[in-house]
């Protein structure tokens, strides 16, 4: 089960903006949107890899080779244009980063600047969520982080560079097998990639 992964992050931006009580003028922005546990992002919706492919930044072979052939695409896109706050979806011990490219950094088959974070639970399981395709990462191997602290901002580093439809690439490995990643974020999404709902308040 993926629930044991979930944790609420209090604080959340919730209710009515702009406020209607009170008086004055209330700020033209409202106060700062933190994720739900068991998000990256703020808000998240899926990242179409095409026009015409609504899910093909989902899990599994959801892809076209140019042959025509499925092509098997092997995490989740979530939509972000460049310079989102990123943030760690589970807590965990951060394992590996990267940061080092620069922005306009493009090599195929990268994921350019990362984070990846380790999980492990009571039984001994462990789980490793990888973010990738960042401009800059705000973490350093061996450090503890918890579900909802901020690890990175996004970008299109890496095979992402040239791609329609920016984006951050996430990855789950659980116990070394690549898994799904949808089952285990708080976010739910529709046939067309769309959010069901904020999760939490």
């Amino acid at each position: 089960s993926a629930q044991f992964l979930i944790c609420t992050i209090e604080g959340g931006g919730g209710g009515d903006w702009p406020p209607s009580i009170g008086g004055g003028t209330p700020p033209s922005t409202p106060p700062p949107a933190t994720p739900c546990g068991g998000d990256a992002l703020v808000n998240p919706t899926v990242a179409l890899s095409s026009k015409n492919n609504k899910n093909g930044g989902r899990f599994g072979p959801t892809r076209t080779n140019p042959d025509g052939s499925p092509k098997m695409h092997k995490g989740i896109d979530l939509s972000a244009v460049p310079n989102t706050p990123v943030y760690a979806a589970f807590g965990g011990e951060v394992v590996r980063y990267v940061s080092s490219y620069p922005p306009t950094y493009f090599a195929s088959g990268s994921f350019g600047n990362l984070v990846e974070i380790r999980t492990t639970l009571s039984d001994g399981s462990t789980y490793k969520t990888l973010y990738g395709h960042l401009n800059s990462t705000s973490v350093s191997v061996g450090s503890t982080v918890s579900a909802g602290d901020q690890i990175g901002v996004s970008g299109r580093t890496g095979n992402a560079q040239k791609v329609p439809f920016p984006h951050v690439h996430v990855q789950i490995r659980q116990n070394g097998v690549l898994v799904n990643p949808e089952p285990f974020l708080a976010t739910k999404f529709d046939s067309q990639g769309n959010s069901t709902g904020r999760p939490c308040n």
